[in-house]
């Protein structure tokens, strides 16, 4: 019975290593309702049920790429159901992976750590997250450093041009890393961000704006939404 399963997985193995990963961060998404009331127990289970079926599947390599790739959107994005949950996942995972991917995914979490605690000096060194808030006009900006041979990110848009006041905190927190660390490159990934924005919609007649809506988006989605803080109308080329 074993044999006859592991030839139909291996009929196709690339497809079904790419769902076995994607079938786990449908699981492990904050977003996900399948994530509702999923606890420690369930998400063993699932572990479990994964493996059996990865120790069969001759494209593991390929199960790494697409697991790297939804943990990176899970993390960045803030899209994770848990930290925890996915430190464990990782653990579980290491006996059927690769070293690389064992070495990466831990890396990843570790730079997530880092980058916290990188931040929260950062933001002390500027006088506090109020300070910052007053500064630049109510923009509250958070940066991941990120290891560039761990994450699976791919080549970042040229020429992109950033608001004026994005650019300006973009560019204080680059001093301030590269005053920190001597010699080191950084490069900024856009579209690995995510933005809440605030909007006010189409005012009312006594030209007051109706409710104020919280706007979940990507960061290249937040650029283009504040553009049209200073014009009602712009076409493709000014954008």
């Amino acid at each position: 019975m074993k044999k006859a399963f592991e030839k139909f997985l291996n009929i196709e193995p690339n497809v079904i290593s790419e769902y076995l990963a994607k079938f786990l961060d449908f699981h492990l998404k904050r977003t996900s309702k399948s994530t509702v009331g999923l606890n420690d127990e369930q998400l063993e289970s699932k572990v479990k049920e994964t493996i059996f079926l990865l120790k069969l599947v001759k494209a593991k390599d390929i199960f790494e790429e697409f697991y790297m790739r939804g943990l990176s959107r899970r993390l960045l994005l803030k899209k994770s159901a848990s930290n925890e949950a996915e430190k464990i996942m990782v653990s579980r995972l290491r006996t059927e992976c690769s070293n690389e991917f064992s070495t990466k995914t831990e890396a990843m979490l570790k730079d997530l750590s880092q980058s916290d605690v990188f931040m929260s000096e950062y933001k002390s060194m500027k006088g506090g997250e109020m300070e910052m808030l007053r500064k630049n006009q109510g923009v509250d900006a958070s940066f991941h450093v990120l290891s560039s041979g761990s994450w699976p990110i791919s080549a970042q848009i040229k020429d992109l041009k950033m608001p004026d006041l994005l650019h300006t905190v973009q560019k204080e927190f680059e001093m301030y890393y590269k005053v920190k660390h001597q010699g080191r490159c950084l490069t900024f990934a856009p579209s690995m961000s995510t933005s809440l924005v605030f909007a006010n919609f189409v005012p009312k007649p006594n030209g007051n704006f109706t409710k104020q809506h919280q706007l979940e988006v990507s960061g290249l989605q937040a650029i283009v939404l504040v553009a049209f803080n200073t014009k009602e109308e712009l076409t493709y080329l000014e954008l």
